[in-house]
């Protein structure tokens, strides 16, 4: 459908190029729509870490924000009967959920968060020949031609899909945050970062300049928070590849321990790794520096570590990379000793 609407302005000569990019913006979120949902997502398992982290005692998992567009993680959460709150009512009618933010509000389950909507969410009408009265719905059984502009039934009447609900692209997907959907999504996405104060980023690249600027006002509005970053790819490469402010920002974290970085794929966390890197990012270690003859001696009294440079930075650095090799590879015992793992 949607490819014969686009191949139709190569035949008109007076075609309006507003109504080419727009068709041609369809197009594209259709193939990928298409892409995404054809075949069914399994559920992965190494997702585990989260229903686990859900359970930790002393720890409140606020919500999971994340800018993919498939259902990995909703096909996780039914599997483990993980009860969430997306925006959409609970209960579904003839496989179609409406949108009911008043959701957020209500009961205990996970706040779940799609930034840049989903592959399974549209806007429809019902097909009178104009569209108004759009309804914003989730649909629980993605059958493409059940959409994509054809028509099909819904609780008595005909309807036909007007927008397919989710971003696409660099730049314009900013403009689209302020309106429909997204405004209540990015209201939530505050209301849950002012809650927390420490902040899990697993696989994000740093690539959403409305993203990042929210880390940075997160970070910056009170002392004592923590950024825990979790990815495939080394630091260095990864702060390279940030886009916008939070770019120059990453090293001074790091250098302040308000950002911790581990290179892990996330198909190897486990909850005790994952424990083990909240505590070395919130715990509030002592870093003492003396200086001795020609250099500088820094020490963690907490942890009874030392290490030296030739610098006080210097020293710092090399205290901290012997902190986090005692948290790689000290026995739990010794551990369990040292510190107290309670996290709260």
């Amino acid at each position: 459908m949607k490819i014969k609407r686009l191949s139709s302005h190569l035949h008109r000569t007076n075609s309006n190029f507003e109504e080419l990019c727009r068709d041609s913006m369809s197009f594209i979120k259709s193939v990928i729509r298409r892409y995404l949902s054809k075949e069914k997502i399994s559920c992965k398992d190494y997702f585990r870490f989260i229903q686990d982290l859900k359970n930790e005692k002393g720890i409140k998992l606020q919500g999971i924000t994340t800018l993919n567009h498939d259902e990995i993680l909703e096909a996780f959460f039914r599997k483990r009967l993980i009860e969430f709150a997306d925006g959409f009512n609970f209960e579904s009618k003839e496989g179609i959920r409406e949108w009911n933010p008043k959701i957020f509000r209500k009961g205990k389950k996970l706040v779940y968060l799609k930034l840049h909507g989903s592959v399974n969410w549209s806007s429809i009408y019902v097909d009178k020949g104009k569209v108004e009265n759009l309804v914003n719905v989730s649909f629980e059984d993605y059958k493409q031609e059940d959409r994509d502009g054809y028509r099909f039934r819904w609780q008595g009447k005909n309807y036909k899909e007007a927008e397919q609900l989710f971003l696409t692209g660099t730049n314009d997907k900013y403009f689209q945050y302020q309106y429909g959907v997204y405004i209540e999504l990015w209201q939530q996405f505050d209301r849950i970062l002012s809650k927390t104060d420490i902040l899990i980023c697993i696989g994000y690249g740093f690539g959403d300049n409305a993203v990042n600027l929210r880390i940075i006002d997160w970070i910056g509005k009170k002392s004592g928070r923590k950024l825990l970053v979790i990815d495939i790819g080394e630091y260095e490469k990864g702060k390279d590849n940030a886009k916008g402010a939070i770019q120059s920002r990453l090293p001074e974290w790091k250098r302040d321990r308000k950002m911790i970085w581990r290179k892990k794929n996330i198909q190897d966390l486990t909850i005790e790794e994952l424990m083990k890197y909240i505590i070395i990012a919130t715990h509030p270690f002592t870093i003492t520096i003396e200086q001795e003859n020609d250099g500088f001696i820094s020490l963690c009294p907490e942890l009874d570590i030392a290490s030296q440079g030739d610098t006080i930075e210097e020293a710092k650095h090399n205290l901290q990379e012997a902190v986090e090799l005692f948290f790689e590879y000290a026995s739990e015992t010794e551990k369990s000793n040292r510190i107290n793992p309670n996290i709260t």
